[in-house]
């Protein structure tokens, strides 16, 4: 069993593309600019699906936090989408990014 209390594995971090690695270092610690931060959540679940924990590890913000005000609101707007639709609360429930094809 993970514990979902320790910092998200920085090999995460170093997976990234370097674009989003870019993006990501370049996130000021505290900005009122939400449109920042929902890009780079889409950017990073485009990559590929993220759980909750790992968009706070790779973000460096809690994970109530991005789920209060960012995630679940993406979500909603349909930006965002389950990898387990039919299941919002499985245990490896991660987001991915809608494609727009």
């Amino acid at each position: 069993v993970e514990d979902l209390s320790a910092p998200v594995d920085q090999a995460l971090v170093h997976q990234l593309p370097d674009d989003l690695k870019e993006k990501v270092q370049k996130l000021p610690i505290r900005s009122n600019d939400t449109t920042l931060l929902e890009e780079i959540i889409i950017d990073l679940c485009q990559w590929k699906p993220l759980k909750s924990t790992e968009l706070a590890g790779i973000l460096g913000r809690s994970e109530k936090y991005l789920l209060r005000n960012y995630v679940t609101p993406l979500r909603e707007a349909g930006k965002l989408v389950y990898t387990f639709p039919e299941m919002p609360n499985h245990p490896q429930q991660a987001y991915k990014t809608v494609s727009n094809d």
